[in-house]
C-alpha cells in the first residue's frame, strides 16, 4: 500500500479506498488477514479510530470479515453495488476508489431483430446500438458485458470512446439515462469464452446478470447482460416482509 500524503478529509475514506484497491487488484486475497490496525495507522499516516472507521466500512459492504481478537480477513466479494441502488460500472468502480476502463469487443449500429424491437418498443428493423466490452477495475478484468440501446436514444454512440466512456452518462446526456431497472441474477460456469475474457479457467463460477433499464419517462432503454467473475463480485439487495392485515371484522 502506498502512503497517505495530502489526502483531503475524511480521511478514513481514503483509508478504505486503498484496502479496497488492495483487495480489488489480489494484493489482499480472500482469506488473507489485513494487517494490524497499528501497521496501518503507521503505513498510511494516520490515526488508529481513522483505520477503524475505514476498516468498519468495509466490513459492513462484505469485504472483510471482521472478528473480535482474532483480526480481519478479506472475504470472497471484493466488490458490490448499494442495496437498490442503479450504478453503471464506471460508477460502481470509483465508489471504491478504482479505476475503471474497457475492452471493446464490439460496437456496431445494426437493424434490430423482432423479438428485440418488441421488447424495446421500436419498429422491427429500426437501428440497434449494439456494444460488448470486457470491464476491468485496476487492470482487473471483472465483468463481461453486452448492451443494446435503441439508436435513436443517442445518434452519436457508434463514435464514443467506450473503453473509458460510461454508457449511463452518455445516454443522461442524451436525455435517456436509466433511473431504474429489472435485474435478475443466475450462476453458471464459465464457458471458453467467459474464461479466455475474465481470466478464468473453463468452469469456473461466474454470475450473470441479465438488466432491463428504463429512463424516467418509463421507456426501456437498455437491454443488458453482464458477466462477473464469480471472485470479484456480490449481488446484494434490501428485502422487506409485508404485514399481514387480520381480516376486517375480526
Amino acid at each position: 500500500m502506498s502512503e497517505l500524503l495530502g489526502a483531503s478529509p475524511p480521511l478514513h475514506d481514503e483509508v478504505y479506498r486503498i484496502i479496497a484497491a488492495d483487495i480489488a487488484k489480489g494484493v489482499l486475497a480472500p482469506g488473507d488477514r489485513l494487517p494490524a490496525e497499528r501497521t496501518l495507522s503507521e503505513r498510511l499516516s494516520v490515526s488508529r479510530s481513522t483505520v477503524r472507521r475505514a476498516i468498519s466500512r468495509l466490513a459492513a459492504e462484505g469485504l472483510i470479515e471482521a472478528g473480535v481478537g482474532r483480526g480481519s480477513f478479506v472475504t470472497a466479494g471484493p466488490i458490490s453495488e448499494a442495496p437498490n441502488a442503479l450504478m453503471s460500472f464506471t460508477e460502481l468502480g470509483k465508489s471504491r476508489g478504482l479505476e475503471p476502463s474497457a475492452r471493446v469487443l464490439q460496437q456496431v449500429s445494426r437493424p434490430s431483430a423482432v423479438e428485440e424491437a418488441d421488447a424495446l418498443g421500436i419498429a422491427p428493423g429500426a437501428e440497434l446500438f449494439e456494444l460488448q466490452r470486457v470491464r476491468y477495475l485496476d487492470g482487473v478484468p471483472v465483468a463481461l458485458d453486452h448492451s443494446r440501446v435503441p439508436l435513436s436514444c443517442a445518434p452519436d454512440l457508434p463514435s464514443v470512446d467506450f473503453t473509458r466512456a460510461s454508457l449511463y452518462e452518455t445516454l443522461n446526456s442524451a436525455g435517456f439515462g436509466p433511473v431504474r431497472a429489472d435485474y435478475a441474477v443466475r450462476a453458471e460456469r464459465a464457458d471458453e469464452q467467459h474464461a479466455r475474457h475474465l481470466g478464468l479457467r473453463t468452469g469456473e463460477p461466474i454470475l450473470v446478470a441479465t438488466t432491463h433499464a428504463y429512463e424516467a419517462g418509463g421507456r426501456l432503454v437498455e437491454l443488458g447482460m453482464t458477466v462477473y467473475r464469480g471472485d470479484r463480485y456480490w449481488f446484494r439487495a434490501t428485502l422487506t416482509r409485508k404485514r399481514h392485515r387480520p381480516d376486517a371484522g375480526r
